[in-house]
């Protein structure tokens, strides 16, 4: 019993730590992902600036 018991353990600890790292691993590339986007809206926004204000 105290064996199948230890598996069990092992397997959600595993488990919980796989969670853990793919957790971190997509919210690593949404921010990469994310920061050139908001880096091209802010350049896009100072863009409108600049038309309107020549306009």
């Amino acid at each position: 019993m105290m064996g199948s018991v230890t598996v069990v353990v092992v397997v959600v600890m595993l488990i919980m730590v796989a969670v853990v790292v793919v957790v971190a691993a997509a919210a690593v590339i949404l921010l990469k992902c994310l920061v050139p986007f908001v880096e091209s809206f802010s350049v896009i926004e100072v863009l409108f600036g600049m038309r309107i204000l020549v306009s």
